[in-house]
């Protein structure tokens, strides 16, 4: 049996998504995660001229462009991986708005601890982005779902037998 990228990742999602502990735990780590970056989009609106002398500071190259986007990715991400609707772009999305300044701090002789969180943040993002963010969260409103044809209805014994053969 020759193993695919694409079952590979299918697996490891039933594994992920395989009880309430673990979607209870993804849950919370989406929660923490996506409320901070709420924060940090907030402050950002509120303090956007010392966030960008602040990133200007550390040797972020294009500070002005870059606290702009980083103010929408910030947003948008944190809304939809807090909400767990569309849970994966969310993470993509917050994922991007770490990647400017993480390549700003390699490349600077910035403080390493800095950096490290940097990198802990956007590493703790990529299985999020892989594998979704469990199974709580908007997606699972059925508003949301799409409904296949026939669900629900009951199906009369003679059409049974001729949908069989």
């Amino acid at each position: 049996m020759e193993i695919t990228v694409r079952s590979f990742i299918k697996k490891q999602t039933e594994n992920l998504s395989g009880g309430a502990a673990a979607s209870s735990a993804l849950l919370v780590g989406r929660l923490m995660v996506g409320l901070a970056f709420m924060a940090l989009a907030l402050g950002q609106i509120k303090y956007y001229s010392e966030f960008r002398d602040a990133m200007v500071f550390v040797s972020i190259p294009f500070a002005g462009t870059y606290c702009a986007v980083s103010l929408g990715l910030n947003f948008a991400g944190s809304v939809l991986f807090v909400l767990g609707f569309y849970a994966r772009v969310g993470a993509a999305l917050l994922f991007l708005s770490v990647l400017p300044m993480l390549a700003g701090l390699v490349f600077s002789s910035a403080n390493s601890l800095c950096l490290a969180a940097c990198l802990a943040v956007a590493g703790g993002l990529i299985p999020y982005a892989v594998f979704g963010g469990g199974e709580y969260g908007l997606k699972d409103v059925s508003f949301f779902r799409k409904k296949s044809a026939g669900h629900g209805r009951k199906i009369h014994p003679a059409e049974r037998r001729h949908r069989s053969l």
